[in-house]
């Protein structure tokens, strides 16, 4: 019984160091932690890619936090090499691969970059097969996060934090539910959650996204009243714009010709390569063909440990929307989010106030919607004194904008959101204490699955 019982603890702290990534090509300095990179079976035939990079800080007892980017096709990679990781690519006019990246959130938190679905990144399926789905990834997201768990057994009993950007907005509060809904089975110690210009409600977004476009001087008064007059039947503030419709067919021209960038219309526009891309020269297109192009590269696969099965690296895998791959079943995630709040899981929606696509707007009225209790009215939030943006808290939930911040707030703001950031997850964690109880909690569970 004993010996059992030291196993169990054995894996309980262990780290599994297969997949440890020793030498990247390109990276030419000291990251100052572990990485690993591998893949998760999250079903017979689907094959998650993460890329997980160690605190830098206190691994032992640093949170562990998933990130997961949008789309749906997008692959996390994105937050790791272009946003939030603790090294970037560097511009296309520099020699070097890569930039430190002084406001990487792994100084205070290990994070697991998850590629999901199958198709996106290096994912994939075994039998070419990625038809999926918003629960059908929901379901494979929380396989993947206990799998990890497995993995990785020194986590477990870490605190737990799903962040994200632009279609998690979906994904992590269904994970969310589902983890709360699993607790008794399998106990994950989830504190809090974070999305970044989340589509919570692809039903107002038309309107609101409407609404800034005019308000920011992109729209005519000619083409606003009518599109108001016809698609919204005089009253913009009740409106669902249905695009199917008619009279609201003009609402997809508005971005037409490609003259500002829809994710950060504060940006400049370098040549337009093709206005139907997804990320169009709007956005750098050099930089973007330049990460793409080192994930290509056979010796950068081999150094992650891609199989040869897997597919070609994509930035975003546009058939997964053009082709109908992804089926988007959900359009308001109201009821998820009040689950999540009511479970005590705190909640951070944080918005760059120039994003258009994504925009602010959807997410401060879809939140005001909810109802729940409002704990301080908005107000600015600083940085070195600075006004960073503004701020609304309700009961375990903070609703925030970044001034000056794209689709990608902390590729464009990083010492902003490190603060905002590293704010939440102190705010979020529980005392020690209570990290021992659901450490002892975890031990139980497994010795009784032992015996």
């Amino acid at each position: 019984m004993m010996m059992k019982f030291s196993f169990a603890i054995f894996l309980f702290l262990s780290v599994i160091l297969a997949d440890e990534i020793k030498k990247l090509p390109g990276l030419n300095f000291k990251v100052y932690s572990r990485h690993f990179s591998g893949y998760l079976n999250v079903s017979e035939t689907h094959r998650l890619h993460y890329w997980f990079v160690e605190s830098q800080n206190t691994p032992s007892v640093d949170p562990l936090v998933f990130w997961f980017e949008g789309g749906p096709g997008c692959s996390s990679i994105i937050g790791l090499s272009d946003n939030n990781g603790p090294f970037l690519f560097a511009n296309p006019d520099v020699n070097e691969t890569f930039r430190r990246n002084e406001h990487t959130w792994n100084r205070m938190a290990n994070i697991v970059y998850l590629s999901s679905p199958a198709g996106t990144g290096f994912s994939y399926s075994t039998d070419g097969n990625i038809t999926t789905n918003d629960e059908l990834t929901a379901d494979e997201n929380y396989e993947a996060v206990k799998l990890f768990l497995k993995e990785f057994p020194s986590y477990r009993n870490h605190e737990l934090f799903l962040t994200g950007e632009s279609y998690a907005g979906i994904y992590i509060p269904m994970l969310a539910t589902r983890i709360i809904d699993g607790q008794k089975d399998y106990p994950i110690n989830l504190k809090g959650i974070a999305i970044g210009n989340g589509a919570v409600n692809l039903k107002i977004q038309p309107r609101t996204s409407l609404f800034y476009s005019y308000h920011h001087g992109l729209v005519s008064e000619r083409v606003y009243k009518r599109l108001v007059n016809g698609c919204c039947k005089g009253n913009i503030e009740t409106c669902e714009i249905d695009l199917r419709n008619s009279y609201c067919q003009e609402m997809k021209e508005m971005g037409k010709p490609m003259v500002l960038f829809d994710y950060d219309i504060s940006q400049k526009c370098y040549n337009r390569k093709n206005e139907e891309d997804m990320f169009p020269d709007c956005n750098n297109y050099q930089k973007l063909k330049k990460i793409a192009e080192y994930y290509l590269d056979d010796n950068v696969r081999e150094a992650l440990f891609i199989p040869s099965e897997a597919p070609q690296f994509h930035y975003c895998n546009m058939a997964m929307i053009d082709h109908g791959i992804y089926k988007k079943e959900k359009d308001d995630m109201s009821e998820y989010f009040l689950k999540i709040v009511a479970a005590g899981v705190k909640t951070l929606l944080f918005y760059g106030d120039q994003d258009k696509v994504c925009d602010f707007l959807m997410g401060q009225q879809f939140v005001a919607k909810l109802n729940i209790t409002k704990i301080s009215a908005k107000e600015p939030w600083f940085v070195n004194k600075i006004a960073a943006g503004y701020k609304t808290v309700y009961s375990n939930l903070t609703f925030i904008t970044v001034r000056g911040a794209g689709h990608s707030a902390a590729k464009t703001r990083p010492l902003e959101m490190y603060q905002v950031i590293q704010e939440f997850f102190k705010a979020s964690r529980i005392n020690a204490s209570s990290s021992y109880v659901f450490l002892i909690s975890i031990i139980f569970n497994i010795i009784f699955h032992l015996f």
